[in-house]
C-alpha cells in the first residue's frame, strides 16, 4: 500500500483511504510514512478527515442545489480562490485560469466596476459586508446579471480574509420582468372590465377583497372585518337566501358559482352584481378556499332601461368617429388608417360585451336561463374581453416604437471614408475574439454623396456588432459595392457574412419583428428587447432601401442591405425637400444687395449654408471661427454686412463669446447692433436661452430649410430696420 522509502527519504507522499472501525462504522484517514533518521525506524501518522470530507461534500451539494459559487481571498498572501461553480459562471477553465483580484474585476460591466470596487474597499478596510446585483460579461462574451456578496474575517481587529458568494441571476431577473408584465396585463384587464377579485379561506372564515370590490359594494375598509358575514350583511335581504344556496351548492357539486344578486351600499344605493367563483379542495376532497370575481352590472341595467337612447348615442359616436378618421386621413393617411382600425377593433368587442350582457338581462326570468346557455354567453363575453386586452397590449407595444420617432436627413458625406472608418473600428473588436474581419469593396468612389450618414452608420454598426457577437470562431466578411443608376443616384449594396450560430429557418419570419427573440436562451441576453434589427429595417426602409437575410443554422448568416444615395451636386440637397414649405418661391429681389457673414467651422456645413444663401440671392463671407469673424468686423468692411449667421461651437473662440465681444467691445461699435442668428446643432431649450443671453437676436437649429431661414432673416432685418427708424 505504501511505496518503499530510500535512506535519504524521511517523509512519503500523502494517501487517503476509507477504513472500518471496530464498531463497524467507516471513517476517512489521510496518512503518510515518516522515518526517524537516527534510528531508521518507520512511523505512520494519520489524520481523521471524515468531518472535512463531509463539509466538502455538503459544500458541493449546497453549491449545486442553490446555483451559488464561493470565493475567498487571503489578504496576507493575495491568494484568490474560486469554486467550480464560480469558474462555470465566468466561463473559465479552472485548470488553466488562475484568477487574481484584478482579473476578476475586469469581468464586470464598466458601469458596475466602481460599485464593486467600493464594496471591496470597504470590506477590506472596515469589514463591512455587501450584497449587490451587477451587470457582468463572461469570458465568452455573454451578458449576465449576477449577485455578488462579500464578508470578512477579522483577527485582532484586522481584516485578514475576505470571502463571499457568486450567483447568476439572469434567468431569475428575466422571469421577474415577465411576471411583472403578466401582472400588469391582468391588472389592466381587471380595471378595463371593472372586475373586483376576492378570496375566501373556508377553514378560517377569512375573506379578502381588493380595492375594486370595496368600490362595488360601496363600503369602507374600516367597517370590514374580513368575515363571510361582511358579504352577507351587504347583500340585499331578498336576494341573500338564494345567493347562499347557489354558493353552497356550487361548493358541494364541484361546479362554478355563477349568480346575480343585489347589494346595498353604505349610502343606501342598490347595485346589481354578477358573482363568479371556483373552489379549491384538499387531498381529502374537502373545500378549503374559494376564489372569485364580482362584476358591477348596475350600469348595464341602466343601459338596458334606455336601450334606444344608448343606441342613438352609439350611432352618433360612430358617425363622429368616422368623421374624425376622415379628417385624420386628410392630414396623415397612415395614422388615420391606424385610428380607423383601432376604432373598429375596440368598438367590436365592447359592443359584443354590452350586447351579450343585455341579452342576459333582457330575460325577465334570468335566473331560470339554462346553465349551458349562460356559460355560452359568458364564454363569448370572456372571448371579447380577451380580444380587447390583446388590442390594448398591441397599442402599448406600438407606442414604444412611436415614442422613438425617427427622421432621415439629406446631407453631403464621404461614403468611402464612413465605411472604412467603421471597418477599422470593428477590426479591433474582431481581433479581441480572434476572429478575422475580411473587407472587400467595389465601385466605391471618392467623393460626396447625399443621404443620412448617421443612420447608415447606425445600420452597419448594428449588423457588424451582431455578426461579431454571435460568431465564436471563423470570419466576418464584409462586401460593399456601389452601383451607379444615373448621374444623380447610386445604390449602395453591403453584405455582412458571418460563420456564427446561424438562424433556424422557421425563426427567420420573426427576426425583424419588435420584441421577438429568435433564441430565448442566448440572444435575449445579448440583445435585450431585440429591437436592433427591427429598427435597422425601419431605417433602411425610410431611406428607400431594403434589407434581407439568408441563414443556415449552425453555419452562419448573410445580411444584405440595399440603399440609394444621391450623388452630390449643387442642387442635390434641395431637389427633394422634406416639407412643402422648403420649395416655396421667394421673390429674387427681396434680399437684393444683402450680404451675410457666416461663422462656421465645419466645411460641409459651410457648403450647405452657402448654398442656401445663394438660393436666396444673398452673398456671404465665410469665417472658420470666432477670431476670423471678429477680424472681418474690425475695419472698413464691417458696415458691409447686413446680418451674421453664428455657429455656437467653434475652435479658438466660440459663438457665445464672439457675440458678447460684438455687443460689448467698443472696438466693434459700428456693428454693435447687427442682427445675429444662432445656427447650431444644439436643439435644447436651455441652448436657445443661452444664445439669447449671449446677445443673439434669433435662433435656428440644424438642419434648417430655405423657407425657415428666409423667414428668420426677414423677421430680424425688419426688426433691425424698425429699431433704427
Amino acid at each position: 500500500m505504501a511505496q518503499k522509502l530510500t535512506k535519504k527519504q524521511s517523509i512519503s507522499q500523502h494517501y487517503t483511504h476509507r477504513l472500518c472501525k471496530a464498531d463497524g462504522s467507516y471513517f476517512w484517514i489521510k496518512w503518510q510514512f515518516y522515518r526517524d533518521e537516527n534510528s531508521s525506524e518507520y512511523y505512520i501518522i494519520g489524520e481523521d478527515t471524515s468531518e472535512l470530507k463531509r463539509i466538502n461534500s455538503a459544500f458541493t451539494a449546497l453549491e449545486t442545489v442553490t446555483d451559488t459559487g464561493y470565493w475567498e481571498i487571503d489578504l496576507d498572501t493575495s491568494q484568490l480562490y474560486w469554486s467550480d461553480y464560480v469558474h462555470r459562471i465566468h466561463e473559465t477553465d479552472q485548470l488553466t485560469f488562475k484568477p487574481k483580484l484584478d482579473d476578476g474585476i475586469k469581468f464586470y460591466h464598466p458601469d458596475a466596476i466602481p460599485t464593486l470596487t467600493s464594496g471591496l474597499q470597504k470590506l477590506e478596510k472596515t469589514g463591512e459586508s455587501y450584497s449587490i446585483d451587477l451587470n457582468f460579461i463572461t469570458n465568452k462574451g455573454k451578458n449576465l446579471i449576477v449577485n455578488a456578496t462579500g464578508f470578512s474575517e477579522v483577527i485582532n481587529g484586522r481584516v485578514v480574509r475576505n470571502f463571499g458568494t457568486f450567483k447568476d441571476l439572469t434567468m431569475q431577473k428575466e422571469d421577474e420582468i415577465l411576471r411583472q408584465g403578466l401582472e400588469q396585463r391582468i391588472v389592466l384587464a381587471l380595471k378595463a372590465a371593472k372586475i373586483g377579485v376576492w378570496d375566501y379561506d373556508i377553514e378560517n372564515d377569512h375573506l379578502i377583497w381588493d380595492d375594486r370590490l370595496f368600490e362595488i359594494y360601496g363600503c369602507s375598509r374600516d367597517s370590514f372585518k374580513g368575515r363571510l358575514q361582511d358579504w352577507s350583511n351587504s347583500v340585499f335581504p331578498d336576494d341573500l337566501d338564494a345567493a347562499e344556496k347557489v354558493f353552497a351548492q356550487a361548493i358541494k357539486s364541484h361546479t362554478y358559482f355563477n349568480h346575480e344578486f343585489r347589494v346595498i351600499t353604505d349610502t343606501g344605493e342598490i347595485r346589481s352584481v354578477l358573482g363568479m367563483a371556483a373552489c379549491i379542495y384538499d387531498v381529502n376532497n374537502n373545500p378549503i378556499k374559494v376564489t372569485g370575481v364580482n362584476i358591477d352590472l348596475t350600469e348595464s341595467n341602466r343601459i338596458k332601461n334606455d336601450l334606444k337612447a344608448i343606441s342613438e348615442r352609439a350611432q352618433h359616436s360612430a358617425q363622429l368617429a368616422e368623421k374624425m378618421a376622415e379628417k385624420a386621413k386628410a392630414a396623415d393617411l397612415q395614422k388615420s388608417a391606424f385610428l380607423a382600425n383601432i376604432s373598429h377593433e375596440i368598438r367590436t368587442p365592447i359592443s359584443g360585451v354590452i350586447g351579450l350582457v343585455d341579452m342576459l338581462l333582457d330575460d325577465a326570468e334570468v335566473n331560470q336561463i339554462s346553465e349551458d346557455k349562460r356559460q355560452y354567453y359568458l364564454g363569448l363575453i370572456k372571448s371579447s374581453s380577451r380580444h380587447l386586452l390583446s388590442i390594448i397590449t398591441d397599442i402599448l407595444d406600438f407606442s414604444k416604437i412611436e415614442a422613438g420617432k425617427i427622421s432621415i436627413t439629406n446631407q453631403p458625406f464621404d461614403l468611402l471614408q464612413l465605411v472604412e472608418e467603421l471597418i477599422n473600428d470593428f477590426k479591433h473588436r474582431a481581433a479581441e475574439k480572434s476572429l478575422k474581419l475580411d473587407y472587400l469593396s467595389a465601385g466605391m468612389e471618392v467623393g460626396l454623396f447625399v443621404g443620412d450618414p448617421h443612420r447608415l452608420k447606425q445600420i452597419l454598426y448594428n449588423l457588424l456588432g451582431n455578426a461579431i457577437k454571435f460568431t465564436q470562431t471563423g470570419t466576418i466578411s464584409v462586401r460593399v459595392r456601389l452601383n451607379k443608376k444615373t448621374q444623380e443616384q447610386a445604390n449602395l449594396v453591403c453584405s455582412v457574412i458571418d460563420t456564427g450560430i446561424g438562424i433556424e429557418q422557421d425563426k427567420l419570419c420573426v427576426l425583424f419583428e419588435p420584441f421577438e427573440q429568435v433564441d430565448s436562451s442566448a440572444k435575449r441576453r445579448a440583445q435585450g428587447t431585440g429591437l436592433g434589427l427591427p429598427i435597422s429595417r425601419k431605417l433602411v426602409e425610410l431611406m428607400g432601401g431594403s434589407i434581407n437575410v439568408d441563414s443556415e443554422f449552425g453555419l452562419g448568416s448573410n445580411f444584405t442591405i440595399r440603399i440609394p444615395f444621391g450623388i452630390y451636386s449643387e442642387s442635390s440637397l434641395t431637389d427633394a425637400p422634406a416639407n412643402k414649405g422648403d420649395t416655396d418661391n421667394i421673390p429674387g429681389h427681396i434680399f437684393e444687395s444683402c450680404h451675410a457673414l457666416v461663422a462656421e467651422d465645419n466645411d460641409i456645413n459651410q457648403l450647405v449654408i452657402q448654398n442656401l444663401l445663394a438660393q436666396l440671392n444673398i452673398t456671404c463671407t465665410l469665417a472658420n471661427d470666432g477670431e476670423e469673424a471678429l477680424a472681418q468686423l474690425d475695419g472698413e468692411a464691417a458696415g458691409f454686412y447686413n446680418f451674421i449667421l453664428m455657429d455656437c461651437q467653434m475652435p479658438k473662440l466660440d459663438g457665445f463669446e464672439t457675440t458678447r465681444l460684438i455687443r460689448q467691445d467698443d472696438k466693434y461699435q459700428q456693428v454693435k447692433n447687427i442682427p445675429i442668428i444662432a445656427l447650431t446643432a444644439n436643439a435644447m431649450a436651455s441652448d436657445k436661452e443661452k444664445c439669447f443671453e449671449a446677445g443673439m437676436n434669433g435662433y435656428l437649429s440644424k438642419p434648417v430649410t430655405k423657407s425657415i431661414l428666409s423667414d428668420k432673416i426677414i423677421e430680424l432685418l425688419q426688426d433691425s430696420k424698425d429699431t433704427n427708424t
